[in-house]
């Protein structure tokens, strides 16, 4: 299966940039987009703007901390967030 993940942590901008270059991705290839996320990145998508997403991946707190404080880059220079190894 074919797909592309996008990845939104740490601040409301990055949930609006994921959310517009879903739309983006739909209109023009239609292959499904998941979302790998943090709270303060997706609390100001309304409902109807998430079901865009096919699936929607919180991303665990330990995989963008390293000793108490936030790594930012961690979810997205590695494949931890989405669990494997």
């Amino acid at each position: 299966m074919r797909g592309i993940i996008l990845i939104a942590v740490g601040n409301p901008y990055y949930g609006r940039l994921a959310y517009n270059l879903c739309i983006s991705i739909k209109a023009s290839e239609g292959i499904p987009v998941a979302l790998i996320y943090d709270d303060s990145a997706v609390t100001h998508l309304s409902e109807e703007k998430k079901i865009f997403f096919d699936h929607m991946i919180k991303c665990p707190v330990e995989y963008k901390t390293q000793n108490g404080k936030n790594e930012w880059l961690k979810p997205k220079a590695s494949n931890s967030a989405t669990g494997s190894p």
